[in-house]
């Protein structure tokens, strides 16, 4: 994950919530989900962000800090959402940067053949139109620098940038801290995105965040190919076989 990141609107002088010509994908014909009332932070941390940046925090010394923080992630584990939430017919997903490239823009003007091929467009295809998929500003500017970065063309990264905004829920991060951090820093946002949007799923690639499967509860962390075979099986077991939102226009598959 890159070390510096730019505001989403600046990386390659893309405006992307709105492209012209393409209209907002997603629950175009639905009113706007109410979302649920945010409950208060499960792990009892402080939630302002005055604490960040290795400064002193209203829990005193920074040993006493993460003390708090591996009791709190204890009590999660033992007080969290029981796995039975992962029955629920809607489910809360966030991807992971390596998810949205892995899929990559080029299924947006391909065939079907190409899109049913990777595992990772079947992914983010589902979690847009079956279920919820989950997102906060920081995890949007590194998913279009990471596709800026690997060489997508500019407009069809904007496009598929824009089907995620349209299509998945924004989320305001108000936890500062995880209660099991991970290795790499860069990691955390997703972990306090799906803290902060009580996602059922954490799918990711990473082995930092793969490793505090056993730790979490809730979300689920889990890879791409676990979740999707659920996914999958949710869908074949629906007798509508209904899609609730849209594809992004234009698309082949």
């Amino acid at each position: 994950m890159g070390a510096s990141r730019q505001p989403l609107a600046a990386v390659g002088g893309l405006g992307v919530s709105r492209l012209p010509g393409t209209p907002a994908p997603g629950r175009r014909d639905q009113p706007p989900a109410r979302r649920p009332e945010r409950a208060p932070p499960r792990h009892g941390l402080p939630t302002s962000r005055s604490g960040q940046g290795g400064g002193a925090t209203p829990s005193g010394s920074r040993l006493e800090e993460d003390r708090l923080c591996q009791r709190a992630g204890r009590d999660a584990r033992r007080t969290g959402p029981a796995v039975e939430a992962l029955n629920a017919a809607n489910l809360r997903l966030v991807l992971d940067t390596n998810q949205i490239v892995g899929a990559g823009s080029r299924w947006l003007v391909s065939g079907p053949g190409y899109a049913s091929s990777n595992l990772h467009v079947r992914l983010l295809r589902l979690t847009a139109t079956e279920h919820t998929g989950l997102y906060c500003d920081e995890i949007i500017d590194e998913y279009l620098e990471k596709l800026l970065d690997r060489n997508h063309p500019p407009d069809r990264a904007a496009r598929l940038i824009t089907y995620i905004l349209g299509a998945f829920d924004d989320v305001q991060l108000v936890t500062t801290r995880a209660p099991v951090r991970p290795c790499d820093p860069d990691d955390e946002v997703f972990l306090l995105c799906a803290i902060d949007g009580d996602a059922h799923y954490l799918v990711s690639e990473d082995g930092d965040l793969l490793d505090l499967a056993d730790e979490y509860e809730h979300p689920t962390i889990a890879q791409c190919d676990a979740v999707l075979s659920d996914l999958e099986s949710r869908q074949n077991s629906d007798p509508s076989g209904k899609t609730g939102n849209a594809e992004p226009s234009g698309f082949n598959g």
